[in-house]
């Protein structure tokens, strides 16, 4: 029954919230050379699906050949001072490998802000921002890192100190997966150039016209796009990948437990029933005897139904409790990389679907109840043949 309660908690809690945390905003990234990717998209005629294009640049700090040339140190305290959890944990054992940390550009960010209609990232000179892709987050180790930049501590590049912004970026700087970064730091794009030395890769981002998929739908119009743009030879990945990954990930944490959930319960309810009438028919004797000494029918049936409610009402009260810290820890230990973190939301959504198996137990305690008084008219009946 426990089983039963998670496994539907669960499954329907994925089903309603998968995709919440992870917007798409770029539907198409393509990885090389500027000029070239421009000159092929407009040979496509691109135009007319396009809403707005821009390069993203991303490389690795080139620090100079002496020792020391980047420092994380005050990064670390900041996030040692922090409570004691799982996360700080986590982000202690990470941050003691970020010595070479991946740069991207300011400019390239802030276009990527305003698609999703946030304000824009504002940074000094000698400022700069912290970036993790979601892979390598979740709920506890975000609330500690964002409690530790509330500290305002600095990071050292070529003997130089950048002070960290208080805001935690973590918006995908491209479609799918073309680029994952553990830890990085957008920069504004001056001194971006200054501490690649000019050697990074570029990502050219596109959006589509609203316009145009509300009018021919995101798959045909991204199915009509793929098809012209594997005449070329641009490397480039679409939302279509990480749409049909994320429709996997939900099929499979959702329908499959919803399935389970279904099958653990039929056999919690058939044992449970089977089990109380079985007992029921092995002591009819005791029955016939009651009903010999004058009991009437209805005060039998009335004391198996109590009986029945008993039986039925404990496990089930026990099962729907505990599965709240059942569905809470499947969350944190199952879900994909977009609900991470999100164990109170997930636990919350899955408190109506509880409430709804308890009334469809309710309707199958009703049920066992009508068998239960059948079997006792059955002893009523028997009662008077032999008499």
């Amino acid at each position: 029954m426990l089983a039963a309660f998670c496994c539907f908690g669960y499954g329907c809690a994925i089903g309603v919230n998968s995709g919440l945390n992870n917007r798409h905003v770029i539907d198409y990234t393509f990885e090389g050379e500027p000029g070239q990717i421009k000159r092929e998209l407009k040979q496509l005629n691109l135009d007319e699906f396009t809403e707005e294009s821009f390069q993203v640049k991303t490389g690795p700090f080139k620090g100079n050949k002496s020792e020391g040339a980047f420092s994380g140190a005050e990064l670390y305290e900041a996030v040692k001072a922090q409570e004691d959890s799982q996360g700080r944990e986590v982000l202690l054992n990470n941050l003691q490998y970020f010595d070479e940390p991946y740069l991207i550009s300011l400019s390239g960010y802030n276009r990527i802000l305003k698609l999703k209609g946030d304000e824009p990232l504002r940074l000094k000179s000698r400022q700069a921002a912290l970036y993790t892709s979601r892979e390598y987050s979740n709920g506890d180790i975000d609330r500690t890192m964002k409690s530790a930049l509330k500290t305002r501590p600095a990071v050292e590049m070529n003997h130089e100190r950048y002070e960290l912004s208080k805001t935690y970026c973590q918006e995908n700087i491209v479609t799918d997966r073309s680029i994952t970064i553990s830890y990085g730091l957008v920069v504004p794009d001056p001194v971006f150039e200054q501490l690649t030395e000019g050697q990074f890769h570029s990502y050219w981002n596109i959006k589509l016209k609203d316009s145009v998929v509300r009018k021919k739908g995101l798959l045909q119009t991204m199915t009509d796009i793929n098809a012209r743009l594997d005449k070329t030879s641009l490397k480039y990945e679409s939302y279509l990948k990480s749409m049909g990954r994320q429709l996997f990930y939900t099929a499979a944490a959702s329908y499959t437990t919803i399935y389970l959930g279904v099958i653990f319960l039929l056999i919690a309810n058939t044992v449970l029933g089977v089990q109380f009438l079985m007992h029921q028919q092995q002591t009819k004797k005791r029955y016939r005897t009651i009903l010999r000494l004058g009991c009437r029918c209805k005060y039998l049936c009335e004391s198996a139904r109590r009986q029945i409610r008993w039986f039925f009402l404990l496990p089930i009260s026990a099962a729907a409790f505990g599965s709240l810290f059942g569905i809470r820890s499947m969350a944190s230990g199952f879900a994909a990389s977009d609900m991470r973190g999100r164990e109170g939301i997930l636990t919350a959504s899955a408190v109506p679907v509880i409430l709804l198996v308890c009334v469809i137990e309710l309707g199958y305690i009703v049920a066992v109840m009508k068998m239960s008084d059948k079997q006792i008219l059955r002893q009523t009946k028997l009662k008077r043949d032999d008499g």
